[in-house]
């Protein structure tokens, strides 16, 4: 009596394993079904690469052997003696056929079943999650694609009641490890690692195992008994799901007939890509969660998530090598090295896991893009030499369109390559089938190709202890592939997470590492389009050994037919990477679960485990020495070497290796000069490294759309060029009088710019002049050096005829007026800029050596730029002009004439007898107006109703400054008073770039009284106050007055600092100077020197030497001087110069009167002036005015800050 026992009426329930074998059991094996699948397999497990390693596999995999071809025969046997006997189920052969396979622990060698199959899974209703140092019963997320298991499960047997803080214990009396070890040994086949295989169960495969690749499991393991901490035990069953509905067995068996199909040669069958769509299918779905706030989404890739983590460090979260949209993967790709070229100092956590692979190509692509100081690293790949490779490739068939070749030599590395059939030709060479750059099979679209030689050009300096990889040992494939080769060369430091219980095999980073993976559909798909175009030549019995394997159902074989050595062509063959363990660094115990095992949330965890217990100092650090080629890098305090230089590849040597030069279609053969930068983004500083004065700058820069933004600091001040559309906006920061700061927009260039073409920042080396000089380092890079001198005058040619005294004849000396060092990173065919400095020097006058730098932080080429950018501020923009950063221009200007005319004005003064002597400087190529515009900056108001300012006191004296009364007895000033010998002087300081002089008159007149009085009274010295607070915090709202680098003056700056900060001045080491107008940094107002405040300031009369004396006599004192073209090239001696005229009309410059003095011999008195023009210039950064005849207006304006105890 035979009872029909298969009841599926539902697909939403689960049922037991008793009741739904009796349904899966029900379809029964024909001889015809068994003899075309059987042999077929047979037949086509030629084409896998691993028969003879997995039937003797290294000693590490013993465990893992699989005779496949004598198990094969053997099933064979038994299979059809039972048949001639009595019926089998379909369920039982395939079960012995899949089981072979399964055992090989190869996801890319797998027996499908035939489609009926797929139809069911084995469930498990609830999570077992790791925490802490335990595990717990946990119910599944809500938007987990498990959750209805949970579901379907608690509807028939009732609640579970999960506690999910009642730790397990026991799992069938095993510790939990133990058990689930136990437990993927037997089922899974996801890694050849135990530890992946763990890691893989309690990721996915724990709770949903398809029947059309596993088996099931035996009857002991179909229950489990759960014992808690608390003494609660927890019975639960592994159930099966359906997604067909199946009332008895005969539905069951006509379920299984509608997929058997025909010998599928005898029709027409169009080519259909279902490799990919196998190679890459997964256990699970993955949940989508919310933001973590430690993790700021960067790229969303396709296959990959690029993050910015705790505003510090990148994680790269590699979920796949698959993409469906090739062109912006490899967009994205080249986008996420831009960001971590800029930054490479931050560290990187790769994380690759549950990553199943993908396409082999888009993994080379990913590692040379990030690790490209040895190239090539295509690989050796081979398949295994058999007939129907054979008839394959002489046929030309697409299946075997992926053997490699090196790309060096072009040695062919397939075993079939001496098939007379066979072309041996470069791969790259084959246009009709692949890019020139190994970029994606049958695809010639420019866009790809451009997008991947960019990426194999890209040069990143990653450090290899700065390099986190996070593996879970699941990895596998392409993943595999990549992971094992940035072990094999050092490149990375890997963290293997979770792992088996009590296990010895090695933690390996990654599990399988087959090359492509074919199957049997696409065997057959192949073999169709060779027949609809003719065989090419194939004799009637080769196409019939061709034509006779094919599946007879849905159902299909799955193999790795490729072996793969290394990612590096000149590795050694010998162990494949499938066959072949690369140990993590460090294990930590974290495991994985269905909970959004990719996500932010896991990987939040996961790396702050690795900040708390993993160090990964005793790695491969900064390089240390390169010589012959080879990179060396300290290891544990010791340089060892590790690799080798861009254009070499390495060679294994008895000791070590040695680098070898490449030779090959994708090294550039030279160095050109680096053409143009036509597009980028850029960050970094300019700085005046004499005068300690230092920049930050942004520049986006477009000049195929003719667009351009320059930022300073933060976008405080920023400039905008929208040719197309005629605009030009300049945006100002400062603050009015009790004011915050606020932006200002003007439709004016700063000084220096031109509204209507871009600002070239970098130089264009192909312009006459520029040399290549010999490679040198700078921050521990090599670099290309670039020179250009533009003024180059001989040591030997007289400067000037002067034809009444031809013995006064003079020679400049070596004179280079303009040096310009431009220093680039080899980035593949480009370079990328590093450095670019601006100096000049001469060696007879010993004049300070001008030296401007711009240092590049990070570089973006051909970036993708937000129209925003470029985009009319919102604010209204007036037609005002201001003067700005003018550092742009000084270091883009031009050379001109007026460098020859000053050098001619100095040797014709030189060379007569003159009291003072001139000297070229770093102002040699300035006419006096650009001067003046440039290194000035008094600005005086109409307004001089002042209500802080007071009567300066004073006893009766001489006008003329001969004497003055003391206590009623007429007294002879001295000859000499010089308060930088008496203390309280701090060194000149360099206004720089920025007409800022009345805010350093005011700025050092008031840190020198205040040191002269805490000198006496706090024992204090020394004290230095911030020009830039002055500079940038007061504004007046009107045209004339302060205007920062605009100019203002002292008077009407002690006057806003009385009203606006309480007599208060901060340090300059708390507001240090900039050279810029920047946003008002008020609370650093609330630093400044506590025991003394300003608290009103005084005059002296207007040419009134004596009084001037007097004033001195107490302390330095601000006045306002004539500028002349002969004072900026002063170098020593009294100045008496006669066009240095007394007029208030004349006076441009605010500066500090420190004493006077007397010359013996040449019987002059003189003023002794502090400058704001850096200490190279002048006496030390003094000059030395005669008091005869009031030149240059010394006692026209001065300014004497008065103090009161706080």
């Amino acid at each position: 009596l035979h009872l029909d026992l298969c009841r599926m009426p539902s697909t939403e329930r689960v049922y037991s394993f008793a009741s739904a074998f009796e349904c899966i059991r029900s379809p029964q094996l024909t001889m015809d079904i068994f003899e075309q699948t059987h042999q077929s397999v047979q037949r086509l497990v030629e084409l896998h690469a691993f028969q003879e390693l997995a039937a003797n596999p290294p000693a590490e995999y013993k465990h893992l052997k699989v005779e496949i071809n004598k198990e094969l025969e053997e099933l064979y046997n038994m299979t059809k003696a039972k048949l001639r006997v009595w019926q089998i189920s379909l369920q039982e052969y395939y079960t012995s056929l899949s089981s072979i396979f399964l055992r090989l622990k190869d996801p890319h060698t797998l027996m499908y079943k035939p489609a009926f199959f797929q139809h069911f899974k084995m469930v498990f209703p609830f999570m077992i999650e790791f925490e802490g140092n335990g595990f717990y019963t946990r119910q599944f997320p809500v938007d987990s694609n498990y959750k209805k298991y949970q579901t379907y499960y608690e509807s028939q047997y009732g609640d579970l009641n999960l506690d999910p803080n009642d730790r397990i214990q026991k799992i069938n009396g095993k510790d939990p490890l133990e058990f689930i070890t136990y437990f993927a040994d037997k089922y899974s086949y996801s890694s050849k690692s135990q530890h992946g295989r763990v890691n893989a169960e309690l990721k996915a495969a724990f709770y949903e195992k398809k029947l059309s690749i596993y088996n099931f499991y035996d009857p002991q393991d179909q229950r489990l008994v759960f014992e808690m901490l608390s003494g609660r035990k927890i019975t639960v069953d592994f159930t099966i799901v359906s997604d067909a509905v199946i009332k008895d067995q005969q539905e069951a068996v006509e379920l299984y007939e509608q997929e058997i199909k025909k010998n599928p040669f005898k029709k027409k069958i169009n080519k259909i890509d279902k490799k990919l769509l196998k190679l890459f299918e997964q256990e699970d779905i993955l949940t989508k969660e919310s933001d973590d706030e430690d993790f700021k989404l960067l790229i969303e890739s396709t296959y990959f998530n690029f993050y910015e983590y705790k505003n510090q460090d990148y994680v790269l979260a590699v979920t796949s090598f698959s993409s469906g949209d090739p062109k912006r993967a490899l967009g994205d790709t080249l986008e996420m090295l831009k960001i971590l070229k800029a930054k490479q100092q931050n560290k990187l956590y790769i994380s690759v896991i549950g990553n199943g692979g993908g396409w082999v190509s888009l993994g080379h692509l990913l590692a040379n893009g990030l690790f490209h100081s040895e190239y090539p690293i295509y690989g050796r790949y081979n398949i295994r030499k058999s007939k129907l490779a054979e008839l394959l490739l002489k046929g030309g068939s697409q299946f075997e369109d992926m053997h490699r070749f090196d790309p060096i030599t072009g040695q062919t590395f397939t075993n079939a390559s001496n098939v007379n059939s066979t072309p041996n030709m470069k791969w790259y060479e084959k246009g009709d089938e692949y890019t020139q750059y190994y970029g994606f099979d049958d695809d010639q679209d420019p866009e790809i190709a451009s997008l991947a030689r960019k990426i194999y050009d890209f040069n990143l300096q990653l450090q290899p202890n700065q390099v986190v990889v996070i593996t879970d040992s699941y990895c596998g494939s392409t993943c595999a592939c990549f992971v094992k080769h940035l072990v094999q060369k050092a490149n990375v430091f890997v963290v293997g997470m979770g792992g088996a219980y009590r296990s010895k095999d090695t933690f390996d980073v990654a599990s399988f590492a087959g090359g492509a993976v074919m199957d049997s559909q696409e065997y057959e798909n192949s073999v169709t389009i060779m027949k609809e175009t003719g065989y090419k030549g194939l004799s009637a019995e080769e196409i019939q050994v061709l034509e006779q394997n094919w599946m007879p159902h849905e159902g299909y074989l799955r193999f790795a037919h490729h072996i793969i050595y290394s990612f590096d062509t000149r590795e050694e063959a010998g162990i494949p990477l499938e066959y072949r363990s690369f140990p993590v660094n460090q294990i930590i115990k974290h495991y994985p679960s269905p909970a959004n095992y990719q996500g932010t949330s896991n990987l939040g965890k996961i790396i702050k485990l690795i900040q708390e217990q993993v160090s990964t100092d005793i790695f491969f650090g900064a390089v240390c020495q390169t010589n012959q080629h080879i990179i060396h890098r300290l290891y544990n305090e010791t340089c060892e070497p590790h690799s080798c230089e861009y254009g070499f590849y390495m060679i294994k040597s008895e000791s070590s290796f040695e680098c070898k030069e490449r030779n090959d279609p994708y090294l550039p053969k030279d160095n050109p000069i680096p053409p143009p930068e036509t597009k980028f983004f850029f960050t970094g500083t300019f700085s005046l490294p004499y005068a300690n004065v230092s920049q930050k700058i942004n520049v986006w820069y477009d000049n195929d759309t003719q667009r351009e933004k320059i930022s300073y600091y933060d976008d405080t001040d920023y400039n905008i060029w929208n040719i197309p559309n005629n605009e030009f906006y300049s945006i100002l920061t400062y603050k009015p009088q009790k004011e915050d700061s606020t932006q200002y927009c003007t439709v004016r260039p700063t000084l220096g710019l031109n509204a209507t073409q871009l600002q070239v920042i970098f130089p264009n080396l192909s312009t006459e002049g520029w040399k290549q000089l010999p490679d040198t380092k700078i921050m521990n890079k090599q670099v290309k050096h670039f020179r250009l001198i533009t003024q180059d005058i001989g040591s030997n040619e007289p400067a000037v005829f002067i034809k009444d005294d031809p013995n006064k004849n003079i020679s400049y000396g070596y004179v280079r007026e303009d040096q310009q060092d431009y220093y680039c990173v080899i980035n593949g065919r480009e370079c990328d800029p590093i450095r670019w400095e601006l100096h000049g020097y001469n060696t007879i006058f010993g004049s300070h050596f001008d030296y401007y730098v711009l240092d590049v932080d990070e570089f973006q080429r051909d970036p993708k730029f937000d129209p925003k950018i470029f985009e009319k501020p919102e604010m209204e923009c007036e037609d005002a002009p201001h003067s700005g950063s003018q550092w742009l221009s000084l270091i883009a200007r031009e050379k001109t004439s007026q460098t020859k005319k000053n050098l001619d004005m100095i040797s014709v003064h030189n060379g007569k007898n003159f009291n003072y002597k001139l000297s070229p400087n770093k102002f040699s190529n300035l006419d006096l107006n650009e001067f003046k515009s440039r290194h000035t900056g008094y600005n005086p108001s109409s307004n001089k109703d002042f209500k802080h300012q007071i009567p300066f006191e004073h006893p009766e004296l001489d006008h003329e400054g001969k004497w003055y009364m003391n206590k009623g007895i007429k007294t002879q000033f001295p000859k000499n008073l010089d308060w930088r010998s008496l203390g309280g002087v701090p060194a000149v300081r360099d206004q720089a770039n920025c007409g800022s002089c009345w805010a350093f008159g005011t700025a050092s007149v008031i840190e020198a009284r205040i040191n002269l009085r805490s000198n006496k009274k706090h024992d204090l010295k020394h004290f230095t106050m911030s020009e830039q607070a002055i500079v940038d915090c007061l504004w007046s709202r009107h045209h004339e007055g302060l205007h920062g680098c605009d100019g203002g003056t002292a008077d009407e700056a002690m006057e806003r600092i009385i009203d606006d900060f309480g007599g208060n001045l901060p340090y300059l080491q708390t507001y240090p100077y900039m050279s810029q107008d920047m946003k008002c940094n008020t609370k650093a107002w609330k630093d400044g020197f506590n025991k003394l405040k300003l608290t009103s300031f005084s005059k002296t009369a207007v040419n009134s030497t004596g009084e001037l004396k007097y004033a001195l006599m107490s302390g330095p004192v601000t006045v306002a001087i004539a500028v002349t073209g002969k004072m900026v090239f002063y170098a020593g001696g009294i100045y008496d110069d006669e066009e240095c005229l007394n007029s208030p009309s004349k006076l441009t410059h605010q500066v500090v009167a420190v004493g006077w003095g007397f010359d013996e011999v040449l019987q002059k008195e003189y003023w002794i002036i502090r400058n704001s023009w850096s200490n190279a210039w002048g006496v030390d950064g003094y000059i030395y005015i005669a008091t005869k005849n009031l030149l240059c207006g010394v006692t026209l304006e001065t300014t004497i800050p008065n103090f009161s105890e706080k």
